[in-house]
């Protein structure tokens, strides 16, 4: 009796799972190693480098990309972890490229290679990989106030923590510079916005079916 091949899931072949392993084991190595170079500062805090939205949303494409490497027909069922991830490596390249780096904010510390994947290679394949291989079914609205959440939870904690550890990841949220709490509402606001925009699109580009990009065979 002949077996009937079930169709297979854009995004699955062996290439497209050797490149989301690439970005996976690149973003490891780049946290662990700018995690040491830290480590040797005598005024170093795990608890500030963890803080960092850039360093959360990496780990978090770190997991994502090896998974889906791994299992790739996880690449089927998680729309809504996936989007949320896309969505947090696009705020976190968008920011760098438009807010810290033009005023050459400290962002931990990085070495050139390590600033370029955290910021700017491992968003950009994040992003490609969902443009590339959307879910094939359309996601609910109220996804986007899940994905919208973990960024409004990371800001309450920023401000919780701030007076207290005297520290704050990003110099627009730092009530202590030239502005104070009006500058910082400003900002927020801001990012905010571009969450939301980026929200929309991300979930709005769920169910396409782009022609092209590496196939799963």
């Amino acid at each position: 009796m002949a077996h009937t091949r079930s169709p297979s899931i854009r995004g699955t072949g062996s290439v497209a799972r050797a490149l989301r392993a690439l970005v996976a084991i690149a973003v490891l190595i780049a946290t662990v190693i700018v995690y040491l170079d830290g480590s040797q500062s005598p005024t170093f805090r795990p608890l500030n480098f963890f803080s960092y939205f850039t360093i959360i949303s990496n780990l978090l494409t770190a997991y994502l990309m090896g998974r889906q490497a791994i299992q790739p027909s996880w690449l089927e069922g998680n729309g809504s972890f996936r989007g949320a991830v896309t969505l947090y490596m696009t705020i976190t390249g968008l920011v760098y490229a438009f807010i810290l780096r033009p005023i050459g904010a400290d962002v931990g510390n990085y070495r050139p290679w390590i600033d370029f994947i955290h910021h700017t290679a491992a968003p950009v394949a994040v992003i490609q990989d969902w443009l590339l291989f959307p879910p094939r079914r359309p996601l609910r609205s109220n996804v986007l106030y899940r994905w919208l959440i973990f960024p409004a939870l990371y800001l309450v904690y920023s401000f919780v923590r701030g007076p207290r550890a005297e520290w704050y990841p990003y110099p627009f949220l730092d009530p202590r510079f030239p502005g104070g709490y009006g500058r910082v509402t400003i900002f927020s606001v801001i990012v905010f916005l571009i969450f939301l925009g980026g929200a929309v699109f991300v979930r709005w580009w769920a169910g396409h079916q782009p022609t092209g990009g590496l196939t799963s065979g």
